[in-house]
């Protein structure tokens, strides 16, 4: 006992210079030792680590007291705390032997609450936290029975009960204020808020989780603040509002890459990739999916790892990534299915439906949606239901049933409107329009369609984007920043040591020249040293004005793409939609001349929106990060074939490729777009005189693989122009459709990794396109 008080006493003056806490009385005995242990664990210090680990040595944990007890306890709830279910679980199993001896009932009564709060998600049944909500009740120990209703709150919420889960929150809510308890104030106001979140009342879900984040600010809880400000990003991430989404997702993550929490920093980064597929870059997406999975226990985190794999799967299916996108989906049905987490199950069921309707898999999306409409209503959520709807009646429009196409399709709309979801609403407007045009109910499409554009205007608008683009960079160059400052900061303890050492050196060597030549020596390094760092600050002010120049050119270019295309469909939405109109009113009043200019209209407004959509997506090649991996070449090349096949058969042309295409260092998803355009290219342009192929080979040399497609179509002529900019045409565009953008894409793509694109032809013979990766990738 002597032992361990003594070095809670040097523990308690470490702490005073770990600045854990200021100016406190020098501890006399051990009761008042734990209180300071108790008070540490409180503060989540990741130093606290260090203290226990200490701890441990002093104890004689072999032998059951309360204090062991107390000790275990106490690791559990700051592993806990800190959202570390797997050393939680590893300190709970090493207080059990105390809890089966041990007659404090107190203690064994929050062992029992801590096992439960581990497991809830898992095994734990009503009945089990009813027993233990009853014998916190006759203990009479405030502290107990608060946490034991905020766990029957998640059971009755887990289970679907919201109205019993809001009763029972209420009433430890007003345990816990009768008796100051700020931090369970803070967790049950958050619990209220979760509900109501799940109940898609999104307006009150914000002003509860606002009021829970005073909560845990008064009792600074930063970690709790934290996941407050996670849980809103996803509510306005949910009404539209991306860059307060981004921001607060910021500024959560800062707090929990502070602390170390790795699941709760797994879940901003699934959160960040939520927002970047909305945005139309799932690719980005994806990204930050996997890098979400790599902050996830696999073992503590299997629910929430399901979840993520069905986000992955929904940005594969954005980029046509079918096999991918279903593969990934199918992992997250199974776990959810297994743990029988239902309200994400419909979510995962909807995501799987739309896959399958893209493949024009009817019967088996169906079966998708129904299973969602089920689920949907099991868990009295209307969060996914808009989605089955919609999903629904886009069967319904493939089955030529027109009266539950509309009637599906408002349904869809109504949910949507009722959960407030912007982008829910303007998929469901889109919808319609189409489904009165194909009923030819034009005016009534036409009126929905304006309804859509000015919804999408309010969803996201060039400000915003810019907003998104300053937020993202500034939390980069910050992180940056702190790196390049570790950096400094480790050369400069390394440079000192060594100016150290030289300068013992030379005053040693140089003692009998006298003090004068050792101060001569002194004043000389100082000298250089000052003129040396003026240089670098120099060069460094200069490095920063270019680099600030170069990304507010970039942004710039950015924000001009974004705002025309951006202007520019709206306007021709209406020019197509109207001449449909037209025609439709006066297809008995104009002759054949007449009609053909309506075509060549709604062709051209088609065209424009398909060069207006890949201007976009061009601008923003550049802004793309290169993911880069093992790409095998054989793989990816089979993929792309079976993509072509429809295409490369109406043409009859033959598709071949070398048997040992290599493995490559590249971005799989970019350097396949850069393969299915050439190739697409070439079936474009084959000549059906002939017996077509197309063949696709592969060379190396010192640093690069060099691969080729060759065909024997018509060629390209000799010409002035640079095939690799954008827009650029040869041909008739009436005959070869196209927006010329295919081969400017190619061009980013394989600059971007660092390497070249060109082509040879000899018009009506063969056309050879040439590009190289690097084998080391620079980028």
């Amino acid at each position: 006992m002597r032992n361990f008080r003594s070095h809670i006493v040097i523990l308690g003056l470490l702490f005073c210079m770990c600045n854990l806490y200021a100016n406190g009385p020098v501890v006399q005995n051990f009761e008042e030792d734990f209180i300071e242990l108790r008070k540490q664990v409180e503060l989540c210090h990741k130093s606290t680590i260090d203290l226990f680990q200490e701890l441990e040595t002093q104890l004689n944990l072999n032998e059951i007291s309360d204090q062991g007890f107390e000790f275990y306890l106490l690791k559990t709830k700051f592993y806990f705390d800190r959202r570390n279910d797997d050393q939680a679980r590893e300190s709970l199993k090493l207080a059990k032997p105390f809890y089966e001896k041990s007659s404090n009932e107190l203690f064994k009564l929050k062992f029992e609450s801590l096992n439960l709060e581990l497991n809830i998600f898992n095994s734990s049944d009503l009945d089990e936290i009813k027993l233990h909500h009853k014998k916190a009740l006759e203990l009479q120990d405030p502290l107990s029975i608060v946490n034991a209703k905020a766990l029957l709150t998640r059971m009755y919420h887990k289970n679907l009960k919201h109205d019993s889960a809001q009763i029972v929150a209420k009433e430890a809510f007003q345990l816990a204020d009768n008796h100051n308890l700020k931090e369970e104030k803070g967790s049950i106001t958050q619990m209220l808020g979760t509900i109501e979140y799940n109940k898609s009342n999104y307006e009150k879900a914000l002003e509860l989780l606002e009021e829970a984040g005073r909560y845990y600010k008064e009792a600074n809880k930063e970690l709790g603040y934290a996941s407050i400000l996670n849980t809103s990003a996803i509510i306005y991430r949910k009404k539209g509002l991306y860059n307060q989404a981004l921001k607060i997702l910021y500024a959560s993550l800062e707090i929990f890459e502070r602390y170390e929490v790795n699941t709760s920093i797994g879940f901003i980064y699934n959160n960040i990739g939520n927002l970047q597929e909305k945005l139309g870059e799932p690719a980005k997406a994806i990204e930050n999916f996997e890098r979400a999975k790599e902050y996830m226990s696999e073992k503590i985190s299997e629910r929430h790892i399901s979840y993520i794999n069905t986000n992955i799967g929904k940005s594969y299916l954005q980029l046509g990534e079918y096999e991918k996108a279903e593969k990934a989906l199918l992992e997250g049905i199974k776990t959810k299915e297994k743990i029988e987490d239902l309200y994400f199950l419909s979510f995962s069921y909807n995501t799987l439906g739309q896959l399958y309707l893209k493949q024009s898999k009817i019967s088996a999306a169906l079966e998708q949606f129904e299973k969602a409409l089920k689920t949907s209503k099991q868990v009295e959520s209307n969060a996914e239901l808009s989605h089955t709807y919609l999903g629904l009646a886009k069967i319904s429009l493939y089955n030529n049933d027109n009266k539950s196409m509309i009637d599906y399709g408002k349904l869809a709309l109504e949910i949507a409107q009722e959960n407030e979801d912007l982008d829910d609403q303007y998929e469901a407007l889109s919808f319609l329009s189409e489904a009165y045009a194909k009923i030819q109910n034009y005016e009534r499409s036409l009126s929905i369609n304006k309804k859509s554009a000015l919804l999408k205007d309010s969803i996201i608008n060039v400000q915003k984007a810019k907003e998104l683009q300053n937020i993202s960079s500034k939390y980069e160059n910050q992180q940056k920043e702190l790196k390049i400052v570790r950096l400094e900061n480790e050369n400069l303890k390394k440079d000192t040591i060594i100016q150290s050492n030289k300068q013992q050196s030379r005053i040693f060597a140089l003692l009998a020249l006298g003090s004068l030549l050792i101060l001569s020596l002194f004043g000389w390094n100082f000298f250089q040293k000052q003129k040396t760092n003026l240089e670098l600050e120099t060069l460094n002010n200069a490095l920063q004005e270019s680099n600030s120049k170069y990304q507010e050119s970039n942004a710039q270019l950015k924000q001009f793409a974004h705002i025309a295309s951006h202007d520019l469909k709206a306007p021709i939405r209406t020019i197509t939609s109207f001449a449909g109109l037209l025609r439709t009113r006066s297809k008995d009043k104009l002759d054949e001349k007449e009609n053909k200019f309506l075509n060549y209209i709604e062709q051209s407004g088609q065209n424009l929106t398909r060069m207006v959509d890949d201007l976009l997506a061009y601008s923003k090649v550049d802004n793309q990060q290169i993911n880069i991996t093992q790409v095998d070449g054989n793989k990816l090349l089979q993929e792309v074939f079976t993509n072509l096949t429809t295409q490369a058969q109406e043409k009859q042309v033959q598709l071949t490729s070398d048997t040992t295409l290599p493995i490559i260092k590249a971005d799989e998803i970019k350097i396949k777009r850069v393969f299915q355009n050439l190739i697409s290219n070439a079936i474009k342009f084959s000549d059906p005189k002939k017996d077509s192929f197309i063949k696709v080979a592969s060379m190396e040399n010192e640093n690069e693989w060099i691969f080729t497609i060759i065909d024997n179509g018509i060629g390209i002529e000799d010409t002035d122009k640079d095939l690799f900019e954008p827009f650029t045409y040869l041909n008739n565009s009436d005959e070869y459709k196209g927006t010329g953008m295919g081969l400017a894409f190619c061009k980013k793509i394989i600059n971007r990794h660092g390497g070249t694109i060109s082509y040879t032809s000899e018009v009506g013979e063969q056309t050879e396109f040439r590009f190289s990766i690097k084998k080391q990738s620079t980028v």
